[in-house]
């Protein structure tokens, strides 16, 4: 959700096993939901982002879609989709 002074994201990681809330807001950190998960790095300008799992190399993943939708006055919200990718930068 966007006002117009900032942005809170969030999200789900869906996996075989089920699916984990993180912190998609701009920037690193540790996701504490998603197993064996060590690090996620959201870079939104960009509409890419990457990702580590314990004992695995980097992992990247890029918004293969953005729907905006209603969410309030004074406020933007989008559904995006993800999609793991090569990894190129």
């Amino acid at each position: 959700m966007c006002h117009p002074t900032s942005c809170d994201s969030e999200g789900y990681w869906y996996t075989a096993f089920g699916s984990y809330r993180i912190d998609a807001n701009e920037g690193c950190r540790d996701p504490p939901d998603v197993p064996s998960m060590n690090t996620i790095c959201m870079d939104w300008g960009n509409k890419r982002g990457h990702f580590y799992f314990d004992g695995q190399a980097k992992r990247c993943i890029r918004m293969t879609s953005d729907t905006p939708f209603g969410c309030g006055p004074g406020a933007t919200c989008a559904f995006s989709n993800w999609d793991e990718v090569s990894c190129t930068w």
